[in-house]
């Protein structure tokens, strides 16, 4: 599943959820990157 893919590549990087986002170039917000993590 793609969250747990998500959340398994934040971790292995030791990003947070508004690490990843910044380093999205804020295309994709912490909030959303939080409901992807939850499958939401």
């Amino acid at each position: 599943m793609f969250s747990e893919r998500l959340k398994l590549a934040r971790k292995r990087h030791g990003l947070s959820l508004r690490n990843l986002s910044s380093r999205l170039a804020a295309l994709v917000s912490a909030q959303a990157i939080g409901k992807y993590k939850r499958g939401k």
